[in-house]
Parts: structure tokens; C-alpha cells; sequence
């Protein structure tokens, strides 16, 4: 249910943005600030029933080692979307200065990130490029440093021949001059090649003219396209593989961690026999140790 509310909630904002203008409009704004509070009242009471659901509501809600960071976020979230909703609503007394307010539209758009908490394989995805950086980084190194080697080729060919290369008419529409004439309309064009923009067009433009340069532009193709953006997908794949182990396996870490401590009631950081014993069908029932965390 909440999953479905945040994406409606997402598909508003769009909507809101598109259709909550007076002047262009015919929508009544009555509806847009019965959605408002709708949405608003909807994750104000989502988050007062999580935060009850703790047994020491305040310490348990800042402190739980899995949602700590996400209870937060959200208890930062709810607090500007009743801000937004309500607050200003009334201080103001004018729904049209509120939507007018940029900052309140941009935070908005946060609400959007409550998807990775619903959907974590979301958020892994999010955590395994950010570790990959440093590997997109060299790659988009390796790129440029291909793309300025070949454009210098390119660039001094296109010269060597002089007026007459430069500006006659191509099949393709486009003169050499456009698109080799210098170093940037040179790298202009291999990035144009490396999308395969109408690149087949070059090539034959190209072939006419000078079949070695048709087999460069061929060669860079399958050296940049092919090889180096092929291994930035092999090493994308793997980092999402390891961060997803990582991942799960910290999850797997905090739930044992918060299990053990609400055994040890005395806070010695040790759990007795009595203790096990006590919690042992509590544990049961609530499913937070399965064969694969007793296997950890």
C-alpha cells in the first residue's frame, strides 16, 4: 500500500505541476489541496504508526541499527510536506504563494526517494554506482583519450586535402569540413559515431573519399563502443553482484544485532541461558532468525 501511495504521490507532483495554474487551468484548486492533504495525512500517519510500532517508541525509532537512517529521512520528509501542507497553508492564507515558492517544489521531489527504502533493490542499484565511480571514471578517461587521439587523425586528414575535401557536397548532407574541420567538430562527430547517430552515413561518406579513414572510423567504433564500453558493463555487473552481497549481508548483521540486544536485558552485553530461554518463542514467531542467519 505504501509503495502504491508514493508512486501516485510521484505521478501528482507531475500532474500538480502541470495542471495547478489558475490562469491556464480549469481545474478547480479545491482538488489539488484536498490531494495535498491527502498525501500529507497519509505519510504523517504511516510514520506515527511505525513510530509506535517500537517499544520504547523515542530511544527504539533513532536507534534501530536497520531503519535508523530511513526513520530520520522520513521524520525530515513528513515534517516539511506538513510544513508545506498545513503550516504555510494557513500562515499564508494563499495556496497560490505556496505552489509559487521553488524551494517548497524542489523538496518535493524528495518525496520521490521513499522508493529506496520500499524497493531496496533500488537502492542497491543507487550504492553500487556510487562505488563504481572511481571504474566509470577511467573509463570516461580512456574514451576521451581515444576520442582526442582519432580526432587528431581525423582533423589533420580532412586539412591535408585542402578547400576542396573540406567543402564538396557528401551524399550524407554534411561537408568534411563539418564534420572533421577542426578538433571540436571532430570530437563532435565520434561521439556522434559512438552512439551510432547516423553513423553508417559518415562511414560511407568517408569511404567515397578515403577507404582508410572509413576503416579508422570503423576501427574506433569497435574499440570504443564495442571493447571499452562492453568492459564498463562487466565491471558495472560485477560491483552491483558484490554490493548486493555486501548489502545483504549487512542487513542480515543489524537484524542479529538487534535481536541479541533486546535478549539482553540487563545490557551486560552478554545474553544468559535464562534470557535465551525467556525470548526463545518470541524469536520463533517473529521469523528474525532463519536458517541462513544461524548459518552467519
Amino acid at each position: 500500500t505504501a509503495l502504491m501511495v508514493v508512486v501516485l504521490n510521484a505521478a501528482y507532483i507531475g500532474f500538480d505541476l502541470d495542471w495547478n495554474d489558475p490562469n491556464t487551468s480549469n481545474i478547480s484548486e479545491t482538488v489539488f489541496v484536498v490531494c495535498d492533504n491527502l498525501f500529507c495525512g497519509f505519510f504523517t500517519i504511516e510514520l506515527v504508526i511505525r513510530y509506535l510500532s517500537y517499544p520504547l517508541c523515542t530511544a527504539k525509532f533513532f536507534k534501530c541499527p536497520v531503519m535508523r537512517n530511513w526513520n530520520v529521512f522520513d521524520l525530515v520528509l513528513v515534517s516539511l510536506m506538513v510544513m508545506e501542507t498545513w503550516v504555510l497553508y494557513f500562515l499564508l492564507d494563499d495556496t497560490g504563494a505556496i505552489s509559487s515558492l521553488s524551494v517548497l517544489r524542489l523538496l518535493r521531489l524528495l518525496r520521490l526517494s521513499k522508493v529506496f527504502r520500499l524497493v531496496p533493490e533500488l537502492a542497491i542499484m543507487v550504492k553500487a554506482l556510487f562505488q563504481a565511480m572511481m571504474s566509470v571514471g577511467s573509463t570516461l578517461v580512456l574514451i576521451v583519450g581515444l576520442m582526442y587521439v582519432f580526432s587528431i587523425i581525423f582533423t589533420g586528414w580532412a586539412k591535408e586535402g585542402g578547400v576542396e575535401r573540406l567543402t564538396a557536397e557528401r551524399p550524407g548532407g554534411m561537408t568534411f569540413d563539418e564534420l572533421f574541420g577542426n578538433l571540436g567538430r571532430s570530437f563532435l562527430t565520434l561521439l556522434q559515431v559512438l552512439v551510432f547517430d547516423d553513423t553508417f552515413s559518415i562511414i560511407r561518406d568517408a569511404l567515397e573519399e578515403a577507404p582508410q579513414i572509413a576503416l579508422l572510423l570503423i576501427l574506433f567504433i569497435y574499440l570504443g563502443a564495442f571493447t571499452v564500453l562492453n568492459m564498463l558493463i562487466g565491471v558495472l555487473c560485477e560491483v552491483v553482484s558484490q554490493t548486493t552481497e555486501k548489502e545483504e549481508r549487512g542487513v542480515m548483521l543489524a537484524q542479529i544485532t538487534e535481536v541479541f540486544a533486546s535478549l539482553d536485558e540487563d545490557g551486560n552485553g552478554f545474553i544468559t541461558r535464562s534470557e535465551f530461554a525467556e525470548h526463545a518463542q518470541l524469536l520463533v514467531q517473529s521469523k528474525l532468525l532463519d536458517e541462513d542467519v544461524a548459518h552467519v
